[in-house]
């Protein structure tokens, strides 16, 4: 960006230098160089900063994983069994999602299997090799949460980020487990 508006910069400076006229000084006999404009206009051209990348990172089975494709948080309202909040990303053929039902579209807060609570959580997780069926996670996923430990810390809404902590026991349908430990997200909310 920067460069093309540099060349934008130096070729209408040089336009300027060349079709006669006057330059930035007012002479007319001056050779404008366009190096006034280029030290002046460059540095204060706006250039809006970045957004960070939303992330969900966790420990598979010891080993350290970072999933930032299509990492957002969504709130579904008025859903069947009750409104959902979900928070999801990609990473190649793998997928993670994490459901969090019912709950308001601001929901902040603490829930785990081993405390009665109105609120479930659902964790499922995709290992890129297929898909398979499972009892509650939708079509798209090889494992989903028997166990779970969820912290939402941070949630004011669209357009703002959504943070917090996860962990969990998976299993797939043949009954073989996958620990997730260490999960973090920072996700926009869309």
């Amino acid at each position: 960006m920067k460069r093309l508006l540099l060349a934008l910069l130096i070729a209408t400076a040089w336009g300027a230098g060349c079709g006669g006229g006057t330059t930035r000084s007012g002479d007319p006999d001056a050779v404008d160089t366009g190096a006034d404009i280029i030290a002046s206009d460059v540095s204060d051209a706006y250039v809006p900063p970045l957004e960070k990348i939303s992330k969900v990172s966790f420990k598979l089975g010891g080993v350290n994983n970072v999933f930032d494709v299509n990492a957002e948080a969504d709130y579904i309202p008025n859903g069947d069994p009750g409104s959902l909040f979900k928070i999801s990303a990609n990473k190649s053929t793998r997928k993670i999602e994490i459901n969090v039902l019912p709950v308001a579209a601001y929901a902040v807060g603490s829930w785990s299997d081993s405390e009665f609570s109105e609120v479930g959580v659902l964790i499922c997780y995709n290992d890129g090799t297929g898909v398979r069926e499972l009892q509650q996670c939708p079509v798209g996923f090889t494992h989903e949460s028997i166990g779970y430990a969820l912290t939402i810390t941070s949630n004011n809404g669209v357009g703002s980020y959504v943070d917090g902590t996860f962990s969990g026991t998976l299993t797939d349908p043949d009954g073989v487990t996958l620990e997730i430990t260490d999960g973090t997200f920072d996700v926009k909310h869309r």
